[in-house]
């Protein structure tokens, strides 16, 4: 339940087995072919919007390594065997007030931040992205498992206090007022290898330049209400929607 705080922490919910697995097959993750088209790359994040590397000598940066992996636990067991933790799946149904059984997978990814130029990510709230969100913001949330330690010196996740209260007066878009309120009014989220992070839909969070000599790299899963749509009727990309039971019956082909 994150009504109260707008985020929770399970401490080495994880367990450390599966993060290592997850962590040793990162590297052929991020020289598969398929996760190099399908992914974003820093050399478009950095094309786009190069304020994310503000401070950072653009030859330093990798441009063809991959910022975002979109779903490698379509090939990939480890990260499969991650996600079908039960840990995982009990944590995300009490971020969401659910039982285990009423709530589903959604898509996951891998948010990278390389050692001494891993960018900043602006400050939002998950919920409003049309590729992503369910119709209503309680129906969702993010949950966030490091696969390194992270803190302010590499980028670890940055929240804005009570933002989940004040969707309505904190909005965000457009407004330097708001931005600026959430440049001096924000706190760290310190994580370990093992933790998980659930954020609330509507808790604008961010992150700052990784510019530390250690990598920063996070699972991120998001997990529905079973039977929730897309804010956005036109997307041509559904939600899996898969439950617990069902994603332990997936073959090794991947998730459909």
């Amino acid at each position: 339940m994150l009504e109260l705080e707008g985020y929770k922490i399970s401490c080495h919910g994880i367990n450390q087995s599966l993060i290592n697995s997850c962590r040793a097959v990162l590297p052929d993750i991020l020289l598969n072919p398929k996760y190099i088209t399908t992914g974003v790359t820093f050399g478009y994040l950095f094309n786009n919007k190069p304020a994310r590397f503000l401070g950072i000598e653009p030859n330093k940066i990798d441009k063809n390594d991959l910022f975002i992996v979109l779903n490698p636990c379509n090939d990939y067991i480890e990260i499969k065997n991650l996600m079908m933790s039960e840990t995982l799946w009990d944590f995300a149904a009490h971020c969401l007030d659910q039982p285990t059984n009423n709530i589903a997978f959604s898509f996951m990814n891998i948010t990278r931040k390389p050692a001494r130029y891993g960018p900043s990510i602006n400050w939002h709230r998950d919920f409003g992205n049309k590729m992503t969100s369910t119709t209503a913001s309680i129906n969702m949330v993010r949950v966030i498992v490091p696969l390194d330690p992270c803190e302010v010196s590499n980028g670890t996740v940055l929240i804005v206090p009570d933002s989940h209260l004040r969707a309505d007066d904190l909005v965000l878009e457009g407004s330097a007022i708001d931005i600026n309120y959430c440049n001096t009014n924000h706190e760290a989220v310190n994580l370990v290898q093992g933790d998980m992070l659930g954020i609330s839909s509507q808790l604008i969070h961010g992150s700052g330049i990784n510019k530390s000599n250690r990598d920063r790299n996070n699972l991120i899963f998001q997990f529905i209400i079973k039977g929730s749509e897309h804010s956005d009727e036109d997307t041509n990309e559904p939600f899996h929607n898969i439950g617990f039971d069902e994603i332990r019956n997936v073959s090794k082909e991947g998730i459909k």
